[in-house]
């Protein structure tokens, strides 16, 4: 039995929010959370990056349908062009790393003492 067997599944949590045209809405984003644009035309304002010494806030347009993965952590905007609805998917912190370390630690104690 593997010690990654005992480690829990992934859990997410899914968000959606609807937002008239013209509002926008900021939110906290883990790296590798989905955003479903379902209807309508929206626009994502990401976390910003340090490129020449100044801050960037990298901006797409995403039509209806659209699926985009962040690629990092951080503050994200979106504000609708038209009544939309956005689907958020996040993964779950189940354990903290430091739950983990001791399990890993006690795992590899009792290993050690056969």
């Amino acid at each position: 039995m593997s010690i990654l067997s005992l480690l829990p599944h992934p859990i997410y949590h899914y968000r959606a929010l609807m937002l008239h045209a013209g509002h926008a809405v900021g939110f906290h984003a883990r790296a590798g959370t989905e955003l479903h644009v379902a209807d309508g035309d929206v626009e994502l304002v990401e976390p910003p990056l340090l490129l020449a010494g100044a801050l960037h806030w990298p901006r797409r347009t995403l039509a209806s349908g659209s699926v985009v993965t962040l690629s990092r952590s951080g503050w994200c905007s979106v504000r609708a062009r038209r009544d939309t609805t956005v689907r958020l998917r996040q993964r779950a912190w189940v354990f903290s790393r430091a739950r983990i370390a001791r399990i890993l630690s006690g795992w590899r104690r009792r290993r050690l003492a056969h």
